[in-house]
C-alpha cells in the first residue's frame, strides 16, 4: 500500500476541499502525494518527520501555520497512521 493511499477516500477528498477552499487555488491530489515522496507511513508516527512534512505542505500551499495548527495536523494524522 502506498504511502498517502493509506488515507480513505472520503477524508482524502474533505481534505482536499478544504486545502483548495483554503488557498483558493486549484490543486489535486497527485500535486500534494508528491510533496509527501520519501515519507513512509512509519515518518507519520515521528513527531519531527511529521512536522516536517506539514510545514512543507504548508509552505508550498502557502499558507502560513503556527504551532498550534500543526499540533492539531499531526494529531489528525496520527490517529488515522495508529
Amino acid at each position: 500500500m502506498g504511502r498517502v493511499e493509506q488515507l480513505d477516500k472520503k477524508d482524502a477528498k474533505g481534505m482536499l476541499k478544504k486545502i483548495n477552499e483554503k488557498t483558493n487555488q486549484n490543486w489535486d491530489f497527485d500535486k500534494i502525494k508528491s510533496l509527501a515522496k520519501g515519507f513512509s507511513p512509519e515518518d507519520m508516527k515521528s513527531d519531527k518527520k511529521l512536522k516536517s512534512l506539514i510545514k512543507k505542505v504548508g509552505k508550498s500551499l502557502g499558507v502560513n501555520l503556527n504551532n498550534k495548527k500543526i499540533e492539531k495536523v499531526q494529531e489528525k494524522v496520527k490517529k488515522k497512521f495508529k
